[in-house]
């Protein structure tokens, strides 16, 4: 039992390494992301356009607004 699980934590944590490079490359490169700009755009809207936004996209706002 102590195998599988040990394995099972080896296996995910080898699985997030693909991403983290990529962006840690895509930083180094200097290069800014694309999703990252619309999310800067859409946090200088208006509170009626802000209204008719989905959660999700007010999530981003809010998110990007603490950092």
């Amino acid at each position: 039992m102590i195998l599988e699980a040990f394995l099972w934590g080896l296996g995910t944590a080898i699985g997030e390494l693909p991403p983290y490079y990529v962006a840690r490359a895509a930083s180094l490169a200097g290069r800014k992301s694309e999703e990252l700009d619309e999310i800067i755009d859409e946090s200088k809207i208006s509170k009626e356009e802000y209204k008719r936004l989905p959660l999700i996209e007010k999530l981003k706002i809010m998110i990007y607004k603490t950092l």
